[in-house]
């Protein structure tokens, strides 16, 4: 159970940082509108406002660690013995969080590759 809790806070706080202080222009903002959550979102990014701007990594890459990292201990919680499945979908998951990235750099997806965003992703693997 702790598993799962710290998984799901893991990636809620990734994705509070993006809606605090990543830019308006991102495609999650234009589902926010279609679904009715803009006075929401506007609150929370006046909070944000309010409270400072944390340094560009925390803006940036920090998110898809916690992501990553709560994606693992979520994998953790669904097969808590060591499994083929498990060793599956895990390096499914971490091909896919680091190959995105590295997709970036070559220009095969769009998006800007950051040598933070794949140290820390790595060093949050490991720490899962």
């Amino acid at each position: 159970m702790k598993k799962i809790f710290l998984g799901i806070v893991s990636i809620a706080v990734g994705g509070i940082i993006y809606i605090m202080w990543r830019e308006q222009t991102l495609l999650m903002f234009d589902w926010f509108d279609l679904i009715g959550l803009s006075s929401v979102i506007g609150f929370i990014r006046n909070y944000g406002v309010m409270i400072g701007y944390p340094p560009e990594w925390v803006i940036f890459s920090l998110p898809n660690a916690l992501w990553v990292f709560g994606g693992f201990l979520l994998f953790f919680s669904i097969w808590e013995k060591e499994s083929l499945e498990r060793k599956i979908w895990l390096v499914l998951f971490s091909t896919i969080a680091l190959g995105s990235e590295l997709a970036q750099l070559i220009g095969f997806i769009p998006g800007t590759y950051d040598s933070v965003d794949m140290f820390l992703m790595c060093v949050f693997i490991t720490f899962a």
